[in-house]
């Protein structure tokens, strides 16, 4: 049987852990971490190359789409994300989706925009989708844009063949109407 002063020793070692552990928590809720715990290691960060759940959460934490599921609905369906006014216009023959990026919303500083402010606007996802159809990316939804979007498989192909993608180059199905719309 253990005495009284190896009961008290016992607890006065589990508050200060305690304390310790409350303490460390509160300097992590300072810092803007995310932590997840991967059962495997993520093959990519950037979002046109992941291949696999892991990668795809941590994108999901970082990067905003223009939509994405209501799982709570049923049946379940798409719904704006925060970075558009609504849903997409369609046009009457159904070909046609028109995006309206919401103002005022910008990237996170970063080297990359030499200290300058950078407002998120629609040529911003005209990149992103063109990323795709980039050889050198290797993105893995390139099925997805490919045969879907006109004039995409022919500005893959001339990709291919140069090793080369022109950004610059237009893509009759994938385009910037003004700043906030594409």
């Amino acid at each position: 049987m253990s005495s009284w002063w190896d009961t008290a020793g016992r607890i006065a070692r589990g508050a200060a852990l305690l304390c310790a552990a409350l303490a460390a928590t509160a300097a992590f809720s300072q810092q803007k971490v995310l932590r997840y715990a991967f059962e495997i290691a993520e093959t990519s960060f950037d979002p046109n190359r992941i291949s696999d759940v892991y990668s795809k959460i941590a994108n999901d934490a970082m990067f905003d789409t223009p939509l994405t599921y209501d799982y709570l609905a049923k049946p379940v369906k798409l719904k704006p994300s925060g970075v558009v006014t609504g849903m997409p216009e369609l046009s009457a023959d159904g070909t046609t989706y028109t995006f309206h990026v919401k103002p005022g919303i910008y990237f996170a500083d970063d080297p990359a925009f030499e200290g300058k402010k950078r407002e998120l606007v629609a040529a911003d996802f005209i990149y992103s989708l063109k990323r795709v159809l980039d050889p050198k990316v290797r993105a893995s939804q390139i099925a997805e844009i490919e045969p879907y979007v006109v004039g995409a498989a022919e500005a893959a192909e001339r990709a291919r063949k140069t090793n080369k993608f022109d950004y610059d180059a237009p893509i009759e199905g994938l385009k910037v109407v003004d700043r906030y719309t594409f």
